[in-house]
């Protein structure tokens, strides 16, 4: 009438059964239940049975795990597939910031990109247009050309084409002097350029190219009213322009 209390094994074995409940014992019979941490047939071993006072060891004891999970519902573990790089997110607000500072740079590139061009297209055309002397006298011989051509006799004279004689002229005396797009158009891209490019100049020129130009510009617009007293006024005011342009001197020119 011995009770089973405990279950034994060797050292260096004990990792492999342990009792949980005994359910028999007799001089030829024992029935107990154990848990093992590995399955299958593992090697013999020499295994201790006690009831708190004696032990009886058990030679050469074969044990066989099974394992309480169905291998065909539960099938074994499987290599994980290619791990894809992690998207990492960011707030809104960082994508909106760089996309503003991409946004101004391109602004920024694209404008110098396109002044140097304009530059570099306007040399090409005074290359194409070379004069004998300097852009000062070269105007003042245009002027004379055009006093000629259009003589102040009365105010029926064709007015307008004398203008914009005047505003040719004028303009081709900026561009040979300072080195601006002055060609065509207002004033104000050929003072910008001139401010970027030699504030100096800017400074001794700016007000009276803005005048001038103003003038010629609205004298030429479609279906402005102009006679040929406004164009003699209108080259007095290219001649003062240009003599104002030439006594600033070197030192404000572009």
């Amino acid at each position: 009438d011995a009770k089973l209390t405990s279950l034994r094994l060797p050292k260096g074995s004990e990792h492999l059964i342990r009792l949980l409940e005994a359910r028999a014992l007799d001089a030829n019979h024992a029935a107990f239940v154990a848990t093992a941490y590995l399955a299958g047939d593992l090697k013999p071993v020499d295994v201790f049975l006690g009831d708190g006072t004696s032990l009886v060891r058990l030679e050469g004891i074969q044990l066989k795990v099974k394992s309480v999970i169905n291998p065909q519902e539960t099938p074994g573990p499987k290599p994980y597939g290619p791990v894809e790089p992690l998207a990492i997110g960011y707030p809104a607000w960082i994508w909106l910031a760089f996309a503003a500072v991409m946004a101004v740079g391109a602004a920024v590139v694209a404008r110098k990109v396109k002044r140097r061009s304009e530059h570099r297209r306007l040399k090409d055309t005074l290359a194409a247009h070379p004069i004998v002397g300097s852009a000062y006298a070269h105007f003042n011989r245009e002027m004379r050309l055009a006093g000629r051509k259009y003589p102040p006799r009365s105010e029926s004279g064709p007015a307008r084409d004398y203008v914009a004689e005047l505003d040719r002229a004028f303009r081709w005396l900026v561009a040979r002097e300072l080195l601006v797009p002055s060609l065509e158009g207002g004033p104000h891209g050929a003072l910008a350029e001139l401010a970027r490019r030699n504030p100096k100049a800017h400074r001794a020129h700016a007000q009276v190219i803005a005048r001038t130009l103003s003038e010629l510009t609205r004298a030429l617009r479609p279906g402005a009213p102009v006679t040929m007293t406004d164009g003699q006024q209108l080259a007095e005011l290219c001649r003062k322009a240009a003599d104002a342009i030439r006594d600033a001197g070197g030192e404000a020119r572009a």
